[in-house]
């Protein structure tokens, strides 16, 4: 009786690992975590991180701190608000996983806030309304480049969430003086 609940168990689990590893490596929970998920929203994106925004290479800063690098450094600023519960700023967060992004935001200071615990600095940039996420282009001393935008009516602040390219011409145009 015990040996036929052992291979019993022996089965189910056998069964159980053709079924979930190949579920933990496309999600990238692989041993070496190097696996890419099929979710991914481009080919040119890495590996989805678990909370998005690519801290592992991308730099944000708090607001005061990088303004104060921003013009320290004479560098422009990429300025993103965001909420925790906001499902567009969570697909938004992975577009700072695309590599030519990465390699864009290193010419900038990067600044990320929580909209919900920074009421008033979202207030001050409410340009067109307090919608989330939220992505300005600021000049090193902190001064908004209402230039650089979506070409729309409303949510001229608001770039595409799966894919990063109109994101990526915002910000080279925010190399340009």
């Amino acid at each position: 009786m015990l040996v036929l609940r052992h291979a019993r168990s022996a089965l189910t689990a056998k069964r159980l690992s053709k079924v979930m590893l190949p579920l933990f490596l496309a999600l990238g929970c692989g041993e070496s975590g190097s696996a890419t998920s099929s979710l991914a929203p481009s080919a040119s994106l890495g590996s989805p991180s678990l909370d998005g925004w690519n801290t592992a290479q991308i730099d944000w800063r708090p607001y005061q701190e990088g303004l104060a690098e921003a013009q320290q450094s004479n560098r422009p600023i990429v300025l993103v608000f965001f909420t925790s519960w906001c499902g567009h700023c969570k697909n938004y967060s992975h577009i700072f996983e695309d590599q030519r992004v990465v390699a864009q935001s290193k010419q900038f200071v990067m600044i990320r806030l929580d909209k919900d615990q920074n009421r008033e600095l979202s207030k001050k940039y409410a340009l067109d309304g307090e919608y989330i996420p939220r992505t300005f282009i600021l000049r090193p001393d902190g001064t908004v480049r209402e230039d650089i935008q979506e070409r729309r009516e409303k949510f001229k602040y608001f770039y595409d969430e799966k894919k990063p390219e109109n994101l990526l011409v915002a910000l080279e145009r925010g190399l340009s003086p």
